[in-house]
């Protein structure tokens, strides 16, 4: 206990010093570099005492390779993911604890996601390997997300945005994301000067998603009151999606 409690103090002493801080950016970097990203942590501050970590202005670009194709990255330059703010706190007991480590409360704000700009990482029907969950996240935010995505051919520059995207949930053996705020666009590029584009549809509703022993891939996931309000619109859809795909979607305009 004695030897935990000087280690955690001489980290503790060490990342707020400008050299520490540079070491662990560069091993940051390294580890994402390793999975395909080069990473930009922007501004960060670690509290190991506090169990505290919170990042700003963090961007994450894909990297290219011999085996990604060049028409699967729009640009190299641009970054796919986005993120204002951070903020990650933790109990060193539960982090450290058996059997999947353990975050109390994970905060973001103002995350972007670009789709069209993620690499293809595998050729459709090609074999994957089992991917399981690293972590468990008693409780995370998600506040004013974006994501953008593509429609077909991305040079036909028909696309959708989520804008203002409020989620909540935990992340276990079941997930949990429930959307207490957001609205859904479509843009099409055949229609660049329409003096009335289409009323942004607002969603709420709640999405889950079993995971058994952890394992992603073979998560299935269920839709919950889903709801869809626009002018004119109103449509609250219920289903539920595993490997196989649907095994029931309901949906109903009322």
């Amino acid at each position: 206990m004695t030897l935990c409690v000087v280690v955690t103090l001489a980290l503790g002493f060490l990342l707020h010093t400008k050299s520490g801080k540079g070491l662990l950016e560069r091993r940051a970097q390294a580890l994402a570099a390793e999975a395909g990203w080069d990473l930009d942590l922007g501004r960060f501050d670690i509290q190991l005492l506090k169990g505290r970590l919170v990042v700003e202005n963090l961007r994450a670009t894909p990297l290219p390779d011999d085996d990604t194709p060049a028409a699967s990255l729009e640009s190299g330059s641009e970054p796919a993911l986005t993120l204002e703010r951070a903020e990650i706190l933790w109990r060193w007991r539960e982090l450290l604890g058996d059997p999947r480590p353990r975050l109390q409360q994970v905060l973001l704000q103002g995350p972007s996601l670009a789709l069209h700009r993620l690499p293809t990482t595998q050729e459709p029907g090609a074999e994957t390997e089992p991917v399981e969950l690293p972590l468990a996240i008693t409780e995370w935010r998600l506040r004013d997300g974006r994501v953008d995505g593509r429609l077909g051919d991305p040079a036909d520059g028909d696309g959708w945005q989520v804008i203002a995207l409020d989620l909540d949930g935990h992340l276990d053996e079941t997930v949990e994301a429930r959307i207490s705020g957001g609205t859904l666009t479509l843009q099409s590029a055949a229609l660049p000067h329409v003096d009335d584009p289409p009323e942004p549809v607002r969603l709420a509703g709640r999405v889950t998603g079993e995971l058994p022993a952890g394992r992603i891939d073979a998560a299935t996931w269920t839709l919950q009151g889903l709801e869809l309000r626009g002018d004119g619109l109103e449509v609250r859809a219920d289903g539920s999606y595993g490997g196989a795909g649907f095994a029931y979607f309901n949906a109903v305009n009322y």
